[in-house]
């Protein structure tokens, strides 16, 4: 059965699931807003490295039926501080960790990772990117896009009363025609 809320059940696990690799204690994760303004990054970005995590959208399908599911679409932001600026913020020295291979990591834990009961989740992109705004040389700033197809739980229990297939509804005229069969079928009982 699905979760009612696979979004924050997705967020708990990543977390979870990166937390094996970058550890508590030199690492920071947050959870953001899938567009931040230039405060609110300046805000969270007061420790590094950082790693934040967003929820972007989830697109349903065309015809979902009763139960609400679709792909959903997660961002992992990685930051990164290295005062020697220049390289050393990308491939890491003694002063600290690089984006780099922070990024490498990161796409390696998650893609093709499935969490039980939610899904599998795929990285879509990844790129180096940067705080409009902000004049801290020293930071190096990727992002890398997450996919997987969720289904919410039923949170109404809907699905779980509706009744089994007994009648079909037409709008179109289903007159027999003079030579049709004139036999008639009667759903089960109980069915």
């Amino acid at each position: 059965m699905p979760t009612l809320d696979p979004f924050t059940s997705f967020t708990k696990a990543v977390e979870a699931r990166l937390r094996i690799w970058f550890l508590d204690k030199k690492w920071a994760f947050h959870i953001v807003p899938s567009q931040l303004t230039v405060r609110e990054f300046e805000q969270i970005s007061t420790r590094t490295p950082l790693l934040a995590f967003a929820w972007t959208k989830i697109t349903p399908p065309a015809n979902g039926g009763r139960s609400f599911s679709g792909q959903a679409e997660f961002t992992l932001t990685i930051v990164v501080k290295n005062q020697a600026a220049g390289a050393a913020r990308y491939f890491g020295d003694s002063q600290g960790v690089g984006l780099f291979p922070a990024a490498a990591l990161a796409i390696a834990v998650l893609n093709g990772w499935t969490v039980k009961g939610l899904g599998t989740l795929f990285v879509t992109d990844a790129n180096q990117t940067y705080a409009d705004g902000l004049n801290d040389h020293s930071l190096a700033i990727a992002t890398i896009d997450l996919k997987a197809t969720i289904a919410f739980g039923d949170f109404l229990g809907a699905v779980d009363a509706a009744p089994d297939f007994l009648a079909l509804s037409t709008q179109w005229d289903v007159s027999p025609a003079e030579d049709a069969p004139t036999d008639l079928i009667e759903p089960r009982e109980g069915a």
